[in-house]
Protein backbone atom coordinates (compact mmCIF):
# COMPACT_ATOMS: atom_id res chain seq x y z
CA UNK A 1 0.00 0.00 0.00
CA UNK A 2 1.29 3.66 -0.68
CA UNK A 3 0.17 7.01 1.07
CA UNK A 4 -2.25 8.86 -0.24
CA UNK A 5 -0.37 12.22 -1.70
CA UNK A 6 -3.20 13.45 -4.14
CA UNK A 7 -7.29 13.10 -5.01
CA UNK A 8 -9.85 14.53 -7.81
CA UNK A 9 -12.96 15.41 -6.76
CA UNK A 10 -14.84 16.35 -10.10
CA UNK A 11 -18.76 17.67 -9.43
CA UNK A 12 -20.83 20.22 -10.62
CA UNK A 13 -21.74 21.34 -7.63
CA UNK A 14 -19.63 23.99 -6.11
CA UNK A 15 -21.03 23.64 -1.91
CA UNK A 16 -20.66 20.01 -1.99
CA UNK A 17 -16.67 20.22 -3.66
CA UNK A 18 -16.44 22.46 -0.73
CA UNK A 19 -17.83 20.19 1.62
CA UNK A 20 -16.06 17.25 0.50
CA UNK A 21 -12.83 19.14 0.58
CA UNK A 22 -13.16 20.53 4.38
CA UNK A 23 -13.95 16.81 5.10
CA UNK A 24 -11.05 15.24 3.72
CA UNK A 25 -8.55 17.58 4.81
CA UNK A 26 -9.84 16.99 8.47
CA UNK A 27 -9.15 13.16 7.67
CA UNK A 28 -5.69 13.88 6.06
CA UNK A 29 -4.49 17.62 5.76
CA UNK A 30 -0.93 16.75 3.95
CA UNK A 31 -3.11 15.79 0.78
CA UNK A 32 -3.56 17.84 -2.19
CA UNK A 33 -6.83 18.04 -3.64
CA UNK A 34 -7.56 19.18 -7.32
CA UNK A 35 -10.78 19.98 -8.23
CA UNK A 36 -13.10 19.77 -11.34
CA UNK A 37 -16.51 20.72 -12.22
CA UNK A 38 -17.21 18.33 -14.94
CA UNK A 39 -15.61 15.58 -16.49
CA UNK A 40 -14.20 17.20 -19.59
CA UNK A 41 -12.74 19.70 -17.44
CA UNK A 42 -11.32 16.76 -14.95
CA UNK A 43 -9.82 15.19 -18.08
CA UNK A 44 -8.22 18.59 -18.97
CA UNK A 45 -6.27 18.42 -15.26
CA UNK A 46 -5.45 15.15 -15.70
CA UNK A 47 -3.48 15.86 -18.62
CA UNK A 48 -1.88 18.86 -17.81
CA UNK A 49 -0.63 17.76 -14.61
CA UNK A 50 0.47 14.89 -15.91
CA UNK A 51 2.20 15.75 -18.77
CA UNK A 52 3.70 19.12 -17.14
CA UNK A 53 3.99 18.54 -13.41
CA UNK A 54 4.22 14.58 -12.54
CA UNK A 55 0.44 15.17 -10.57
CA UNK A 56 -1.22 11.99 -10.30
CA UNK A 57 -4.30 11.05 -8.64
CA UNK A 58 -3.99 8.10 -6.19
CA UNK A 59 -8.09 8.98 -5.48
CA UNK A 60 -10.95 10.04 -7.71
CA UNK A 61 -14.06 11.17 -5.86
CA UNK A 62 -16.78 11.39 -9.69
CA UNK A 63 -20.30 12.82 -9.76
CA UNK A 64 -22.17 10.90 -12.11
CA UNK A 65 -24.73 13.49 -13.04
CA UNK A 66 -23.18 16.37 -14.30
CA UNK A 67 -23.32 18.90 -17.33
CA UNK A 68 -20.88 18.87 -19.96
CA UNK A 69 -19.69 15.61 -19.56
CA UNK A 70 -21.17 13.18 -16.63
CA UNK A 71 -19.62 10.76 -14.75
CA UNK A 72 -20.16 7.72 -17.38
CA UNK A 73 -18.78 9.94 -20.38
CA UNK A 74 -15.63 10.79 -18.14
CA UNK A 75 -15.15 7.42 -17.56
CA UNK A 76 -15.44 6.18 -21.39
CA UNK A 77 -12.71 8.83 -22.15
CA UNK A 78 -10.62 8.09 -18.90
CA UNK A 79 -10.46 4.20 -20.25
CA UNK A 80 -8.50 5.83 -23.14
CA UNK A 81 -5.93 7.54 -22.02
CA UNK A 82 -2.45 5.93 -21.96
CA UNK A 83 -0.55 6.90 -18.21
CA UNK A 84 1.00 3.98 -16.11
CA UNK A 85 -1.44 5.19 -12.68
CA UNK A 86 -4.35 4.69 -14.31
CA UNK A 87 -4.30 1.05 -13.00
CA UNK A 88 -3.72 2.23 -9.30
CA UNK A 89 -5.87 5.02 -9.29
CA UNK A 90 -8.77 4.27 -6.94
CA UNK A 91 -12.01 5.63 -8.27
CA UNK A 92 -15.34 5.98 -5.94
CA UNK A 93 -18.51 6.96 -7.95
CA UNK A 94 -20.62 9.80 -5.36
CA UNK A 95 -23.65 10.33 -5.95
CA UNK A 96 -27.32 11.25 -4.75
CA UNK A 97 -28.89 8.95 -7.43
CA UNK A 98 -31.16 5.82 -6.54
CA UNK A 99 -31.01 5.18 -10.04
CA UNK A 100 -30.55 0.88 -10.24
CA UNK A 101 -28.74 1.47 -13.30
CA UNK A 102 -25.77 3.75 -12.06
CA UNK A 103 -25.50 1.77 -8.80
CA UNK A 104 -25.15 -2.00 -11.01
CA UNK A 105 -22.90 0.03 -13.79
CA UNK A 106 -21.27 1.57 -10.32
CA UNK A 107 -20.50 -2.30 -9.69
CA UNK A 108 -19.40 -3.85 -13.32
CA UNK A 109 -17.42 -1.07 -14.01
CA UNK A 110 -13.48 -1.89 -13.88
CA UNK A 111 -12.22 1.36 -13.23
CA UNK A 112 -14.80 1.71 -10.39
CA UNK A 113 -13.74 0.63 -7.09
CA UNK A 114 -17.30 1.44 -5.58
CA UNK A 115 -20.10 3.76 -5.16
CA UNK A 116 -20.68 5.94 -2.22
CA UNK A 117 -23.61 8.30 -1.15
CA UNK A 118 -23.52 12.10 -1.49
CA UNK A 119 -22.26 14.04 0.49
CA UNK A 120 -19.33 12.38 1.44
CA UNK A 121 -19.21 11.64 5.63
CA UNK A 122 -16.24 11.24 7.72
CA UNK A 123 -16.36 7.47 8.05
CA UNK A 124 -16.74 6.81 4.30
CA UNK A 125 -13.62 8.65 4.02
CA UNK A 126 -11.94 7.29 6.63
CA UNK A 127 -13.22 3.42 5.35
CA UNK A 128 -11.83 4.03 2.09
CA UNK A 129 -8.46 5.42 3.57
CA UNK A 130 -7.90 2.85 5.60
CA UNK A 131 -8.76 0.17 3.15
CA UNK A 132 -6.57 1.27 0.04
CA UNK A 133 -3.80 3.46 1.34
CA UNK A 134 -1.54 3.50 4.38
CA UNK A 135 -2.74 5.04 7.06
CA UNK A 136 0.24 6.95 8.70
CA UNK A 137 -0.77 10.28 7.75
CA UNK A 138 -5.12 10.03 8.64
CA UNK A 139 -5.24 12.63 11.48
CA UNK A 140 -5.79 10.92 15.11
CA UNK A 141 -9.70 10.68 16.10
CA UNK A 142 -9.65 13.82 18.59
CA UNK A 143 -8.24 16.09 15.95
CA UNK A 144 -11.21 15.30 12.88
Amino acid sequence: MKDIKNILLIDDDFATNYIHQKLITKVNNEVKIQIAHSGLEALNIINKNTEGNNWEPDLIFLDINMPTMNGWEFLDNYDKLNYEWITECILFMVSSSSNPEDIAMSKTHSRVNGMVNKPLRKEVVLAIFEKYFQSSNLLHESSV
